[in-house]
Formats: structure tokens, C-alpha cells, sequence
């Protein structure tokens, strides 16, 4: 019902809360109880540094594998907005990107590639970032949050969801976050998107009490017509 409805997406947002405020609890520990500047320590962040982007490059290569394998043939219209995430101020200043492209046919295996290849684009973007505010900034802390966070935001990775952990996009309990194109969020879109979840939950409920009690007021003034 509504309720239950409405008290999934209240948890969804705790969740959320939760995930937003663990990598700033996570600095808050690194800075506060361990040194930073030991050289054994460094060693120990560089070792979980590299082995987390091991584990995730293996991760996109199991993906790249699962996309060759895909036969489906059905055919979906993918827009440029659809393959990069949406630019909130891009939008408020009327300069969206690929807002004036004709949507482009391909299949799903040819859009999950296209999604993968710009997964990897940020791969390894990222590890130019990170490296170089560890060699030339000797920062040790994004070696650790890097990696952290890296793995957090897999569960949700739609991707993952299909290829790792075989959801059927077709399946009612996936459908709405599996269909292709898949969903492109903002950098705070997963934050948020609970929140706004259960806000909508909490209209809906809303809008059946009203209409409950505007029946029940009809049935009255009719009661009360047929009583005179």
C-alpha cells in the first residue's frame, strides 16, 4: 500500500544520508587517528589504492565480456543526453549537450558498450587525478576515499546489476531502473533521488486521503438529500 510504499523510500533516503555522510566520516577517522605522514601507513594506503582499481578494472573487463556475449537484438532510440550524465548548469544556461542530435538506433549490447567505454574513460581519469595529487600534492587520503567510494556506488551501477549480478532488466522489481536507456544521474542524483522518492510517496497518500474524503462527503450530502 502507501505506506509501506512510503516508508521503503523514507529508508531508501536514510540509506543515502548514510553513504553521504560515511566518506566524510571516513576523513574525519584517517586524519584524526592514524598518521598520515608514516611511510608505513603510505604503503598500506597505496597497496589498498591499487588493489581496489585492480578489482574494479576486472570488474568492467567481466562487463566488457558479458556485452560481447548479449544476442539481443532489439533495437532502442539513444539520444547523446542519454550516454553522458546530465550538466544541472549546462541546463541553466540553455547549453544541454546533444539537445538538438536526432536520437540514434543500436542495440542494447551496442548501448551498454557505449556506457562501459565511458565507465572507462572515468577510470582512468581518475587514477590520472588521484595520482598526481599523491605524487606531486603527497596527499595519501583520496588514495583511500578513492578506492572506498569506488566500490559503494557498484551496487547501483546498472551495468553491474545486469551483467554481475544477472538482473533481468525485463523483471518487474528491476524494470524501472534497468530499462535502456538507463537513468543518467547527477553527481548528487542517487542522494537525492530517495528523497524525492518518498516525497512523491508522501503526495500520493495525500492525494487518496482527499480523495476518500471527498467521497465521503459526497455520500453524505446524499444521505442528507434523501433524508429531507
Amino acid at each position: 500500500g502507501i505506506n509501506a510504499e512510503y516508508g521503503e523510500h523514507c529508508g531508501a533516503a536514510m540509506n543515502s544520508f548514510l553513504r553521504m555522510l560515511f566518506p566524510l566520516g571516513l576523513v574525519y577517522c584517517l586524519r584524526n587517528g592514524m598518521d598520515t605522514a608514516d611511510e608505513t601507513n603510505i604503503m598500506y594506503f597505496r597497496a589498498i589504492f591499487v588493489t581496489s582499481k585492480v578489482l574494479l578494472l576486472g570488474v568492467y573487463c567481466y562487463i566488457y565480456l558479458g556485452i560481447q556475449k548479449n544476442t539481443d537484438t532489439r533495437k532502442i532510440k539513444v539520444s547523446a543526453k542519454d550516454l553522458t550524465p546530465p550538466n544541472p548548469m549546462a541546463s541553466a544556461l540553455g547549453a544541454d549537450v546533444g539537445s538538438d542530435e536526432p536520437p540514434e538506433l543500436m542495440t542494447c549490447a551496442e548501448y551498454d558498450a557505449k556506457i562501459l567505454k565511458t565507465k572507462f574513460t572515468q577510470f582512468f581519469m581518475q587514477l590520472a587525478i588521484i595520482g598526481f595529487l599523491h605524487v606531486y600534492n603527497n596527499l595519501v587520503i583520496p588514495l583511500v576515499l578513492s578506492a572506498v567510494m569506488g566500490f559503494t556506488s557498484l551496487h547501483s551501477d546498472q551495468l553491474v546489476q545486469i551483467y554481475v549480478l544477472n538482473h533481468d532488466p525485463a523483471d518487474p522489481d528491476y524494470v524501472s531502473e534497468l530499462k535502456r536507456p538507463f537513468k543518467q544521474a547527477t553527481q548528487f542524483g542517487e542522494m537525492l533521488k530517495p528523497w524525492q522518492d518518498a516525497q512523491e510517496a508522501q503526495k500520493k497518500q495525500e492525494e487518496k486521503r482527499a480523495l476518500k474524503a471527498q467521497k465521503k462527503a459526497k455520500k453524505s450530502a446524499l444521505a442528507a438529500k434523501r433524508g429531507r
